[in-house]
């Protein structure tokens, strides 16, 4: 996992274990989606809002996981793997940070292909 904090204030008020645990579940289902692939994670400001983009190599979202990724119990998995409740969880703790999670894929630019999936958390700070 590497993560890049650059771009990020220095200082930001939030409640850290309800963050801590959203983007845990965020990173868990980024690595569960491509085990041997990487994981990058980058810190962005924009005014009162930070956003944690989480990037992964792996083979995306399909079209159908887009679409309900957030659904509870909602996975592409085969049956017996996991319950599908990271990301809703993850989108419920942002809520509670005044914030939202949003799904993508990274497409390739010169063909389009997908090249991985992108989760980005956003919440509002606190002043």
């Amino acid at each position: 996992v590497e993560v890049e904090l650059s771009r990020a204030p220095n200082t930001v008020r939030l409640d850290t274990e309800l963050l801590i645990a959203a983007l845990t579940e965020v990173v868990t289902n980024a690595i569960e989606s491509n085990p041997e692939g990487s994981v990058r994670i980058v810190a962005l400001r924009d005014g009162d809002r930070i956003a944690f983009e989480v990037m992964d190599n792996g083979p995306g979202f399909s079209e159908k996981g887009l679409v309900h990724a957030m659904d509870p119990f909602f996975s592409e998995k085969p049956a017996g793997r996991k319950r599908g409740l990271g990301l809703p969880r993850a989108r419920t703790l942002a809520h509670t940070l005044n914030g939202e999670i949003t799904l993508g894929n990274i497409r390739e630019t010169t063909r389009g292909h997908v090249t991985g999936a992108i989760v980005t958390l956003s919440a509002r700070t606190h002043r």
